[in-house]
């Protein structure tokens, strides 16, 4: 799978150098339509990458995580600087809380709010966006554009942002293209009943 690639580059990659992490998260309507239960396995997703990713560290060195979900309109759950205030148990109860904003599908109005997250600039930390979304883009951010125009600002921002996008269901595979740094960092699943990490893994 190509998702392996990915998977295996950012487990290698964090025991090795520190890591700022932001999650864009679909929290449109779309997302509960065929099961009530789909945005919870998102959380659930994103709570499983983070307790596998993210070492605690009380001094605030090392790995940072960072939540943006959207829907009609985006929304900062957690900036990347604040997750270094909080312990893991208290980061994974942060992201069994993250409320779900139903809506439209404004892709490109998340990945805006995550380019604009205080990355640190140092060359040796990994810097990755993660964008989990089931649909098509169908609103257009009032910050920056379409979808392809909010990827080429990720794809362009300094320093290097590594972006990484997983489509479930009826998400636009040529979407999930524009927003990846290449190819190989898309993974597209049937359905939110795929364990997604597992299925990454395999």
């Amino acid at each position: 799978r190509c998702c392996q690639t990915i998977i295996t580059f950012l487990f290698l990659s964090v025991c090795s150098v520190n890591t700022d992490v932001v999650f864009v998260l679909d929290s449109s309507g779309s997302i509960n339509n065929a099961d009530p239960t789909n945005y919870d396995k998102v959380k659930n997703y994103t709570r499983a990458f983070v307790d596998a990713l993210i070492d605690e560290n009380p001094e605030g060195e090392g790995d940072r995580i960072g939540v943006v979900i959207y829907g009609t309109f985006s929304r900062i759950i957690l900036p990347l600087n604040e997750s270094t205030n909080l312990d893991k148990r208290s980061l994974l109860k942060h992201i069994d809380r993250i409320p779900y904003l139903r809506g439209w599908t404004n892709t490109a109005d998340g990945l805006c709010r995550a380019i604009e997250q205080p990355w640190r600039e140092s060359l040796s930390v990994l810097r990755l966006i993660i964008t989990l979304t089931d649909g098509r883009s169908n609103r257009v951010s009032l910050i920056c554009g379409n979808t392809t125009a909010a990827a080429i600002q990720v794809h362009t921002a300094y320093p290097p942002l590594l972006s990484y996008a997983i489509g479930v269901a009826n998400a636009r595979l040529s979407e999930l293209l524009t927003i990846a740094t290449t190819p190989e960092l898309i993974d597209h699943l049937d359905s939110f009943n795929t364990d997604l990490l597992t299925a990454a893994q395999e």
